[in-house]
Protein backbone atom coordinates (compact mmCIF):
# COMPACT_ATOMS: atom_id res chain seq x y z
CA UNK A 1 0.00 0.00 0.00
CA UNK A 2 2.80 2.35 0.88
CA UNK A 3 4.40 1.76 -2.70
CA UNK A 4 0.91 3.23 -4.45
CA UNK A 5 1.01 6.09 -2.47
CA UNK A 6 4.45 6.81 -3.22
CA UNK A 7 3.39 6.22 -6.77
CA UNK A 8 0.62 8.60 -6.60
CA UNK A 9 2.21 11.49 -5.28
CA UNK A 10 5.50 11.01 -7.28
CA UNK A 11 3.18 10.92 -10.45
CA UNK A 12 0.27 13.39 -9.84
CA UNK A 13 1.21 15.87 -7.37
CA UNK A 14 3.69 17.68 -10.21
CA UNK A 15 0.99 18.24 -12.12
CA UNK A 16 -1.17 20.17 -9.56
CA UNK A 17 2.24 22.31 -8.62
CA UNK A 18 1.18 24.99 -10.92
CA UNK A 19 -2.82 25.03 -10.23
CA UNK A 20 -3.84 28.19 -9.35
CA UNK A 21 -7.66 28.65 -8.08
CA UNK A 22 -7.86 32.03 -9.76
CA UNK A 23 -6.63 31.35 -13.55
CA UNK A 24 -6.35 34.53 -16.11
CA UNK A 25 -8.73 34.21 -18.98
CA UNK A 26 -8.01 35.30 -22.69
CA UNK A 27 -11.28 35.85 -24.07
CA UNK A 28 -11.24 37.10 -27.60
CA UNK A 29 -13.52 39.66 -29.31
CA UNK A 30 -13.35 37.60 -32.54
CA UNK A 31 -11.97 33.98 -33.65
CA UNK A 32 -11.90 34.53 -37.15
CA UNK A 33 -11.81 37.26 -39.79
CA UNK A 34 -12.87 36.89 -42.58
CA UNK A 35 -11.24 39.88 -45.16
CA UNK A 36 -13.15 38.97 -48.01
CA UNK A 37 -11.94 39.66 -51.75
CA UNK A 38 -9.02 41.44 -52.86
CA UNK A 39 -6.82 41.23 -55.66
CA UNK A 40 -3.63 39.57 -55.28
CA UNK A 41 -1.64 43.26 -56.25
CA UNK A 42 -2.56 44.32 -53.18
CA UNK A 43 0.41 42.48 -51.34
CA UNK A 44 0.54 41.97 -47.66
CA UNK A 45 -3.23 41.84 -45.99
CA UNK A 46 -2.94 42.64 -41.97
CA UNK A 47 -5.00 41.30 -39.41
CA UNK A 48 -5.52 42.39 -35.50
CA UNK A 49 -6.94 40.16 -33.06
CA UNK A 50 -8.26 42.03 -30.01
CA UNK A 51 -8.38 39.95 -26.45
CA UNK A 52 -8.68 40.72 -22.73
CA UNK A 53 -8.06 39.26 -19.69
CA UNK A 54 -11.05 38.31 -17.90
CA UNK A 55 -9.52 36.04 -15.30
CA UNK A 56 -7.88 37.22 -12.20
CA UNK A 57 -4.13 36.55 -12.29
CA UNK A 58 -1.84 38.36 -15.06
CA UNK A 59 -2.29 36.25 -18.76
CA UNK A 60 0.76 35.97 -20.80
CA UNK A 61 0.84 34.82 -24.17
CA UNK A 62 3.94 32.77 -24.97
CA UNK A 63 3.75 31.83 -28.43
CA UNK A 64 1.19 32.44 -31.74
CA UNK A 65 2.04 29.55 -34.22
CA UNK A 66 1.03 30.25 -37.31
CA UNK A 67 -0.10 27.34 -39.83
CA UNK A 68 1.80 28.34 -42.89
CA UNK A 69 5.15 30.33 -43.79
CA UNK A 70 2.93 33.06 -45.51
CA UNK A 71 1.40 33.77 -42.27
CA UNK A 72 3.69 35.87 -39.87
CA UNK A 73 2.38 36.83 -35.78
CA UNK A 74 3.18 39.56 -33.79
CA UNK A 75 2.38 39.47 -30.52
CA UNK A 76 4.12 40.32 -27.01
CA UNK A 77 4.66 38.92 -24.22
CA UNK A 78 4.42 40.97 -21.35
CA UNK A 79 1.73 40.31 -18.69
CA UNK A 80 -1.57 41.52 -18.77
CA UNK A 81 -3.27 42.83 -15.98
CA UNK A 82 -6.69 41.64 -15.26
CA UNK A 83 -9.16 43.16 -16.64
CA UNK A 84 -6.76 45.03 -19.34
CA UNK A 85 -6.60 44.59 -23.13
CA UNK A 86 -4.27 43.82 -25.83
CA UNK A 87 -4.05 42.89 -29.36
CA UNK A 88 -1.78 40.99 -31.67
CA UNK A 89 -1.93 41.23 -35.39
CA UNK A 90 -0.71 38.40 -38.16
CA UNK A 91 0.52 39.67 -41.48
CA UNK A 92 -0.52 37.91 -44.61
CA UNK A 93 1.36 37.03 -47.71
CA UNK A 94 -1.05 35.42 -50.00
CA UNK A 95 1.01 32.79 -52.33
CA UNK A 96 -1.87 32.77 -54.65
CA UNK A 97 -5.29 33.06 -55.81
CA UNK A 98 -8.33 31.76 -54.75
CA UNK A 99 -10.02 31.31 -51.58
CA UNK A 100 -7.25 30.70 -48.16
CA UNK A 101 -8.36 29.93 -44.56
CA UNK A 102 -5.17 29.92 -41.85
CA UNK A 103 -5.23 28.37 -38.45
CA UNK A 104 -3.05 29.92 -35.69
CA UNK A 105 -2.69 28.54 -32.20
CA UNK A 106 -2.40 30.91 -29.70
CA UNK A 107 -0.46 29.22 -26.31
CA UNK A 108 -1.19 30.84 -22.99
CA UNK A 109 -1.19 30.63 -19.51
CA UNK A 110 -4.85 30.78 -19.67
CA UNK A 111 -7.56 28.64 -18.57
CA UNK A 112 -7.71 27.27 -21.82
CA UNK A 113 -3.28 27.16 -22.76
CA UNK A 114 -4.71 26.56 -26.30
CA UNK A 115 -6.68 28.31 -28.20
CA UNK A 116 -7.05 29.01 -31.94
CA UNK A 117 -8.03 31.83 -34.34
CA UNK A 118 -8.54 31.58 -38.09
CA UNK A 119 -7.84 34.47 -41.00
CA UNK A 120 -9.87 34.05 -44.23
CA UNK A 121 -10.45 35.51 -47.44
CA UNK A 122 -10.96 35.18 -51.30
CA UNK A 123 -7.35 36.50 -53.27
CA UNK A 124 -8.55 37.45 -56.46
CA UNK A 125 -6.36 38.26 -60.01
CA UNK A 126 -4.73 41.42 -60.29
CA UNK A 127 -6.92 44.61 -60.73
CA UNK A 128 -6.70 45.28 -64.86
CA UNK A 129 -5.93 49.31 -65.22
CA UNK A 130 -8.65 50.66 -67.50
CA UNK A 131 -7.55 50.85 -70.87
CA UNK A 132 -6.93 54.61 -72.12
CA UNK A 133 -10.37 56.06 -73.29
CA UNK A 134 -9.61 57.74 -76.92
CA UNK A 135 -11.13 60.74 -77.77
CA UNK A 136 -12.33 61.14 -81.49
Amino acid sequence: MRFWKFLFFLLFVPCFSGYSQNPPRLTLTEKSIDRGAFPISDGVQAFVFNYKNTGESPLVVSRVIPGCSCVVPEFSTEPLMPGDSASFSVQYTPPHTGRFSQMLTVCSNGEKPVLRVYIRGIVTEAVASPAHSLAF
